[in-house]
């Protein structure tokens, strides 16, 4: 437990919720005494530059996938990470996605035309989102993100907006917004609704850089199926 972190006021998580059961066997697998033979090649050598240029516990925590003790097994540290990321976003699965989640958007534009052929999109997405609606021929229907002028860059988009572009578009299988935005802001979304449809659900979200796309398909109220990140 990182007894560091203090939630604000009012806003205590689950007691569940402050355990990092992933960080915690990764701390506790790097402080074997053992002799790496295995990648990455530095093997976290104490007279390496990238101790030099880093410390030695930045080497000394990088790891290999598929190690036992955190993600090789039945029901590892990684599995219990993911069963908590899961319950905290209110999500029925989770993946975590590393080095990027361009392939996070191509899977979730991919799959989206089981649910219908028009995606409700900000138009500010990352270009990955662009080569999913390429690749899964799906129609797309932009939402234009608010912009700052006095500094020239594009922000989010709002709950109202989104709920405007599906009253324009009552067949939209699904919902694609980026949060917090590429310079930082996070909106707040809320659960759309509209006349024409049944209540909105987050279905994925997928972190990249400090940012969160959300695709969100019309989903049986109580359920999110999944949600992703990196």
């Amino acid at each position: 437990m990182n007894t560091r972190t203090t939630p604000p006021p009012g806003h205590a998580p689950p007691p569940d919720q402050l355990r990092a059961p992933y960080a915690d066997a990764l701390l506790a697998h790097a402080g074997r005494d053992w002799l790496r033979l295995n990648v990455p090649g530095h093997a976290a050598a104490p007279d390496s530059d990238l101790c030099a240029a880093f410390g030695a516990r930045v080497p000394a925590l990088d790891f290999p996938p598929l190690l036992d003790g955190l993600d090789l097994g039945a029901h590892t540290p990684l599995d219990e990470a993911l069963e908590l990321a899961a319950r905290a976003w209110g999500a029925r699965r989770t993946w975590f996605l590393t080095n990027g989640a361009s392939q996070g958007n191509q899977i979730a534009s991919l799959v989206t035309p089981a649910l219908g052929h028009t995606l409700v999109v900000q138009r500010s997405v990352h270009s990955s989102v662009v080569d999913g609606l390429v690749l899964s021929g799906l129609r797309a229907v932009f939402v234009q993100p608010s912009v700052d002028p006095g500094q020239g860059i594009a922000h989010g988009v709002t709950a109202g907006e989104v709920r405007t572009a599906l009253e324009r578009t009552p067949g939209a299988a699904a919902v694609h917004v980026v949060s917090p935005s590429y310079f930082g802001p996070w909106p707040t979304y809320g659960r759309s609704r509209t006349p024409h449809t049944p209540p909105e659900r987050p279905c994925s979200s997928t972190r990249r850089g400090g940012r969160t796309s959300a695709s969100t398909p019309r989903c049986p109220k109580g359920r999110w199926p999944s949600a992703r990140t990196s």
